[in-house]
């Protein structure tokens, strides 16, 4: 099998998989740019997965498929922020926030309820009826 690699690649035929979309974090720092830009003039929400579709991906896994490359990695992070940081501003606009609260859901975010269980004896809660 490693001798069929090694001949592959002797002959410039790639192993696996298709050739990147972006070669250089320059290229994709400009569609990103574009993207973010248009969303301002717009006036539309920057969406994480409409920002995988104006860098021309079929699924957001594309776009975290970048993350694994040291190069990108800071790139994509900051844009992913940009458009959860749209989603934390609208939670406190005052506008409906379930949308929101979705959006923040795809971010990790969570809804912690905290219940706090507290025993007491008998003694402790006659005395605290009695006061």
């Amino acid at each position: 099998m490693m001798a069929v690699m090694d001949d592959l690649e002797h002959t410039g035929i790639r192993r696996m998989g298709r050739p990147p979309r972006y070669e250089t974090t320059e290229a994709m720092a400009t569609a990103m740019t574009e993207f973010f830009d248009s969303c301002a003039e717009k006036g539309q929400p920057p969406l994480v997965t409409s920002l995988a579709l104006a860098l021309g991906f079929s699924c957001r896994d594309a776009l975290d498929n970048y993350l694994k490359k040291p190069e990108f990695h800071d790139l994509v992070k900051r844009a992913k922020l940009i458009c959860e940081d749209y989603a934390a501003k609208g939670l406190i606009s005052g506008k409906n926030p379930a949308g929101f609260i979705f959006l923040l859901k795809q971010y990790g975010w969570r809804d912690v309820q905290e219940n706090v269980v507290t025993y007491e004896t008998h003694e402790q809660r006659v005395a605290r009826l009695v006061r």
